[in-house]
């Protein structure tokens, strides 16, 4: 049972390559080594020839070891050979297991043990090869990997410079005159008259019905969702991101500034805005009545337009918003059918955050989380003239829907937000803030236009970028798919 000449030179070498391959190994897991580039495309786009290079560089270590462990039992052998006499089953045993094979000619007493070991000289070169294996994982990178190239990645967001003024800060609304279509979406600076659809059907859905985090769709055609409020911002998201937006990155953040709109609505009996008869129809019903709904708000703004219905004004609802002395008021006065609404008074701020905007690519959604901050955030358009002409937008969708004779849009898209307050607070409960139907009615219209107010000034962001193309760059956070030993 004479030892093979060439063991006496490789067990050295073979320990120390073993030895290093494992330390270099450590070093990858203790550091948190990845790689999203070179490394990352060649290991995904060849993964067959990837396994089998793996698989021979682990059998190859656990030959290694393997042999070594052998070359100790010979050791050992003849150790005992040269103490005491053994039985020649037991020289033929020891004889298999130095030279890793199977020999049928043993007892079985002796066989089983051999399969044993021989099973067991497996296992070295299956660890190695899960070891060796690189892992998908993914990392957090200020830059992006295209194919063998690294670049810095950054994404446009919308401003409010004077070169746009003419754009978003004038009364274009009024007109719906200026609106482009593209594959990506409709954008326009009217979106009382393009997205009214969606942006009142959205308000019907503000609040959750079970209480979990509501989500919507972005108002354009890049199929993302938002988990939660959008604030009226992440607009460039699916529009301006093509570049970092594509394989391996799984997702990315930037930070925004932008508005969170704050609704706190409560009932004012005293309030002036009110619905008065104008004139009368016939008592056949064939001409509809007319009536003025108008009145001076609590920032005394006055405000009025004309509405009309067959059955009085039970079925009409006329919402009215305006930015007045520094003040920004929703009012509501509402018929008979929509007695819930009427006399509720809400008034919003604006404040100024930077919000931290978290995009899941393969899972399409947008998360917008308010970063807190010592200091106030920069207002993103300081005249205000932005906010007041957010208010104004929900007043445009009232009136356009002023004459629809025996329902209300407007009235119906709160009411059936309100009844999703009710579903999800219901009625018996003894929550202080939403535990009478009085409480669930003001939330519900808080929600709405907390949804409204949002989606117009992601309407007008979106404009920014595609219309009047007024941005500016912001370095993004990219998370990578990458491979890890």
């Amino acid at each position: 049972m004479e030892e093979d000449p060439w063991m006496k030179y490789i067990a050295v070498p073979g320990l120390m390559v073993t030895t290093s391959a494992t330390a270099l190994l450590l070093g990858f897991d203790k550091s948190h080594w990845t790689d999203a580039g070179s490394f990352y495309q060649t290991v995904t786009n060849n993964r067959a020839t990837s396994q089998i290079f793996i698989q021979i560089i682990a059998h190859s270590l656990g030959a290694f070891q393997i042999r070594i462990l052998c070359s100790l039992i010979n050791l050992y052998t003849r150790l005992r050979l040269n103490r005491r006499p053994v039985a020649l089953d037991l020289l033929k045993f020891w004889n298999a297991v130095c030279g890793v094979r199977l020999d049928w000619s043993l007892s079985i007493r002796s066989l089983v043990p051999l399969i044993a070991f021989l099973l067991l000289t497996l296992i070295p070169g299956a660890i190695w090869a899960g070891a060796l294996t690189p892992v998908v994982t993914s990392t957090s990178t200020n830059s992006t990997h295209s194919g063998f190239h690294t670049s810095s990645s950054s994404i446009r967001l919308p401003q409010y410079s004077m070169a746009s003024n003419e754009l978003w800060g004038t009364l274009n609304f009024l007109t719906g005159s200026i609106a482009v279509r593209r594959d990506t979406g409709t954008f326009t600076y009217a979106p009382n008259y393009e997205l009214q659809g969606i942006i009142l059907n959205q308000a019907a859905s503000a609040s959750s019905r079970n209480g979990s985090i509501p989500r919507h769709a972005k108002i354009d055609n890049s199929q993302y969702v938002y988990e939660g409020r959008s604030f009226g911002v992440g607009s460039s998201v699916g529009l301006v991101d093509g570049s970092i937006s594509s394989s391996p990155i799984l997702g990315y953040s930037y930070t925004e500034t932008g508005y969170d709109a704050q609704v706190h609505c409560v009932r004012n009996d005293s309030m002036d805005w009110s619905i008065s008869d104008v004139r009368v129809a016939p008592k056949d019903n064939s001409l509809p009545n007319i009536y003025l709904v108008t009145g001076f708000l609590p920032n005394g703004a006055r405000n009025g337009y004309a509405a009309c219905g067959f059955r009085k004004p039970d079925g009409i609802v006329a919402l009215v918003g305006q930015a007045f002395n520094g003040k920004n008021i929703f009012a509501i006065a509402a018929g008979d059918d929509y007695h819930e609404l009427n006399k509720i008074q809400c008034n919003v701020d604006f404040n100024p955050k930077n919000f931290s905007i978290n995009v899941n690519i393969t899972a399409k959604s947008i998360a917008v989380t308010p970063l807190s901050a010592k200091t106030r955030a920069p207002d993103m358009e300081p005249s205000g003239n932005m906010t007041a002409i957010t208010m104004r937008m929900p007043t445009s969708f009232s009136q356009q829907n002023a004459c629809n004779l025996y329902t209300s849009i407007i009235g119906n898209t709160f009411k059936y937000n309100i009844q999703n307050i009710v579903a999800a607070y219901g009625t018996s409960t003894h929550d202080p803030l939403y535990g009478d139907r009085n409480g669930q009615a003001l939330k519900g219209v808080e929600d709405s236009l907390t949804s409204m107010l949002d989606n117009i000034l992601l309407a007008y962001s979106s404009a920014q970028l595609i219309i009047a193309d007024d941005t500016i760059s912001t370095p993004t956070t990219a998370l990578l798919q990458s491979v890890r030993l």
